[in-house]
């Protein structure tokens, strides 16, 4: 008779997924705690971090009655999703005792969460990214939430200082960020790594997170194993800290299997109106933007999605087109889908006549349920980033049909390979010339088509299929060893 497989418990932070973003690495979060929670070898438990800094004035504790369980757990996401402070709460934050509590607070502890609250988890953690018939299959796993805030990681990793989360009785606990925080022996630590640009490239990142992250990566790398989303962020880990060479390891980021061609004209203009942003323009401004949307018939255009972020090369993507539009007037539109970024000043100034001429089209906050719309009916995706640890967005534009351009650096060329249209990033005309060659050039409806096939063909290596073996595959190698940090 065969033995059953020992079932592994496994914690998964779920910080950066809980009220945050459609895109990124909030999305990458919920879609590792999705493939993981698809194995029956594995008890999911998955961990709620608080964001805001009210989080540090709450004494949470260990009730025996589920009556006090549920009412810790209700003043938990008040404080966590930033609503009206509780009295007590409100009197700390006037004394201005956030950091001597943030500061004396060394341990931190895992407190439950009662199934009456599911459907708050699944709005304010998965439904961003995820799928309703996911809803069943992430819901029937445990929840938690700690008495660790982001405020106390980011002091931990401003000031070195040493902290530890109680996770007695889990094999494993899974960050997806690097954090500055231990766990209980007999815990292994695993770290998702996505790119090191906050050390290597200090001008797309503040000072003091730089500064953070440095400090949380040395912290990390005592006691943690490391899983990179691709072979060049590997290399650029191990070349900050070659120690490491034992202990990282190499899975890409999943695609969403929420993604594929989906045609509607009406329905992009629909959406295109409804997320139409203010950020560089007037709000009064957006009501003759719109009638100009609606009023367009069949129109082609180039879409890129990005935050407004400088290492996301807007400046350079934006002159390229310019150029284009000078030598070719009104055939392709430029529409970018991008929310409100850091050091952005200089790219919303560029982009604001054009904007108000209605030849840029700038919309944010979209959907899962949209972003396919507009994958689906542009001529190109561009994504010329200067750096990049993966780059999601090529890959989901593939998985529409979308032909890409894309910038000529390692993360691009490891995850696309011959997928794809190269460009420099520096020069726009390398940009340019990309962009005419898949979009204007007479050859360039057979270019399309043929990168087409090749990206439908590519995205089959990132699918949650593929990816969830690797991740089951990679506990029972960590559960096998001995040496462990």
């Amino acid at each position: 008779m065969t033995t059953p497989l020992k079932q592994q418990k496994i914690l998964v932070d779920l910080k950066v997924a809980m009220n945050n973003g459609y895109c990124g690495i909030a999305k990458e979060n919920r879609l590792v705690f999705k493939m993981l929670a698809q194995a029956e070898s594995t008890a999911l438990s998955g961990i709620l971090v608080s964001s805001s800094s009210s989080t540090v004035f709450a004494h949470y504790r260990k009730h025996a009655e589920r009556t006090e369980e549920i009412e810790q757990a209700n003043h938990f996401f008040h404080d966590a999703l930033g609503h009206e402070l509780t009295l007590k709460n409100r009197v700390l934050r006037r004394l201005k005792l956030t950091l001597p509590y943030a500061f004396k607070k060394t341990k931190f502890d895992l407190f439950s969460i009662d199934s009456i609250f599911n459907d708050v988890i699944w709005r304010t953690v998965f439904d961003k990214s995820l799928s309703p018939e996911d809803r069943e299959l992430i819901l029937r796993n445990k929840f938690l939430f700690t008495d660790l805030s982001s405020l106390h990681l980011g002091l931990n990793s401003y000031f070195k200082r040493k902290a530890k989360l109680n996770t007695a009785g889990y094999d494993f606990a899974v960050f997806l960020e690097p954090v500055p925080i231990s766990v209980s022996p007999g815990t292994t630590k695993i770290v998702r790594y996505h790119d090191a640009i906050p050390i290597t490239e200090p001008d797309f990142a503040g000072a003091r997170y730089s500064y953070g992250t440095m400090n949380t990566l040395k912290h990390c790398v005592k006691d943690s194993y490391f899983v990179c989303n691709s072979e060049p962020t590997r290399q650029v880990l191990l070349n900050l800290h070659p120690e490491l060479e034992a202990r990282v390891r190499m899975i890409p980021s999943s695609i969403s299997s929420n993604y594929s061609k989906t045609l509607d004209q009406a329905i992009l203009k629909e959406i295109l109106i409804t997320r139409m942003s203010s950020q560089v323009v007037k709000p009064e401004a957006l009501k003759e933007l719109r009638a100009k949307v609606q009023g367009l018939g069949q129109f082609k255009y180039i879409f890129n999605l990005a935050t407004l972020d400088p290492k996301k090369n807007h400046l350079n993507l934006i002159k390229a087109w310019e150029k284009l539009n000078y030598q070719n007037p009104g055939q392709l539109k430029l529409i970018i889908a991008a929310n409100s970024g850091w050091f952005s000043q200089e790219i919303e100034d560029l982009m604001r006549p054009h904007v108000e001429l209605g030849n840029i089209i700038h919309v944010d906050k979209l959907t899962v349920e949209e972003l396919p719309y507009l994958f689906s009916h542009a001529q190109a995706f561009v994504f010329p980033s200067f750096i990049e640890g993966f780059g999601l967005p090529p890959l989901e534009a593939m998985q529409c049909g979308c032909p890409v351009i894309v910038s000529d650096i390692p993360a691009h060329r490891w995850v696309i390979g011959e997928a794809g249209l190269y460009c420099d990033p520096y020069n726009p005309d390398s940009i340019l010339a990309a962009m005419l060659k898949l979009c204007i050039l007479p050859d360039a409806e057979q270019l399309g088509k043929n990168l087409s096939q090749k990206g439908l063909e590519r995205v089959n290596r990132y699918t949650e299929a593929t990816l969830a073996g690797q991740w089951r595959q990679l506990f029972e190698d960590l559960n096998a060893l001995t040496d462990k940090p």
